[in-house]
C-alpha cells in the first residue's frame, strides 16, 4: 500500500528518488522508498526534520543554494542530493509524523500541480496510517471481549447483564443450568421477574441499589 503511494509520487513528480518517513527523537526510519536502500538516517541529517515544522510543503529548488542544506552529507557526498520536496504526514490529532517526499540529483522546481498531488499521497498515507490503527485497536477490543466472554460463561455462578431497564441482555451457562429456563425464555425479561414472590423486600431492595447506581 505505502510502495505503490510512493512509486506514484515518483511518477508524477518525475523523481528518481521517492520516500515516505517516520520521524523519531534521533531518527528518520524510511517506511516505504524508491530508488534509494538506506532504511534509517540519523534525524540531523534528514531533510524531512525542516518538513514536520510546518503544516504545508517544503520544496529546496537547489539544496546548495539554501544554507539549511548546503553543509549535509547527503548533499557533499553520495548521492549528492541537489533538489527535494516534500509534504508533512500531519494525523487527526495535528501530530506531524514525518513526511512524503521526493528527491532528484538536479535543480528544479515542482509544479503547482505536483506540488498539490505530493500533498493529496501525503492525505492518503496518513489514511492508510489511521485504518491501520484503527484496525489494531479493533482486533484489541474483540480479543479484550472474548476474553471476558469466555470468563463469564465459564463461572459457576449465575451471572448476567442487565441494560438501564433492568431488562436481561445476555446470561451465561450457568444461569440456563440452575434457573432450568432456555435463553430465548430468559433474554429481554426484567431481572425482577426472575425473584420469588417471598422475596418482595430483597427485590425492592435490588431495585433500590440498581436504580443508585445508574444515577451515580
Amino acid at each position: 500500500e505505502y510502495d505503490a503511494i510512493t512509486r506514484l509520487a515518483s511518477y508524477i513528480c518525475q523523481a528518481p528518488l521517492a520516500m515516505i518517513t517516520l520521524i523519531d527523537h534521533d531518527r528518520q526510519w524510511l517506511k516505504s522508498k524508491v530508488g534509494i536502500d538506506i532504511a534509517e538516517t540519523p534525524r540531523a541529517d534528514a531533510f524531512c526534520r525542516y518538513t514536520i515544522l510546518n503544516d504545508h510543503s517544503l520544496e529546496v529548488p537547489d539544496t546548495r543554494a539554501d544554507e539549511r542544506f548546503l553543509d549535509n552529507k547527503f548533499v557533499k557526498g553520495e548521492p549528492g542530493i541537489r533538489f527535494y520536496a516534500g509534504s508533512p504526514l500531519v494525523d487527526e490529532d495535528g501530530h506531524r509524523l514525518g513526511a512524503l517526499c521526493v528527491v532528484d540529483y538536479v535543480p528544479r522546481k515542482l509544479t503547482p500541480e505536483q506540488l498539490d498531488a505530493l500533498q493529496i499521497l501525503s492525505d492518503e498515507v496518513i489514511s492508510h496510517l489511521t485504518l491501520r490503527r484503527q484496525k489494531a485497536e479493533l482486533e484489541a477490543t474483540v480479543l479484550r471481549q472474548q476474553e471476558f466472554y469466555n470468563l463469564f460463561n465459564s463461572s459457576p455462578d449465575i451471572h448476567c447483564i442487565i441494560n438501564a431497564n433492568a431488562e436481561i441482555e445476555l446470561v451465561n451457562r450457568s444461569f440456563i443450568q440452575i434457573t432450568g429456563h432456555s435463553e430465548e425464555e430468559i433474554v429481554g425479561k426484567p431481572i425482577w421477574s426472575f425473584f420469588h414472590d417471598g422475596d418482595s423486600h430483597s427485590t425492592e431492595e435490588f431495585k433500590l441499589k440498581f436504580a443508585a447506581k445508574e444515577i451515580g
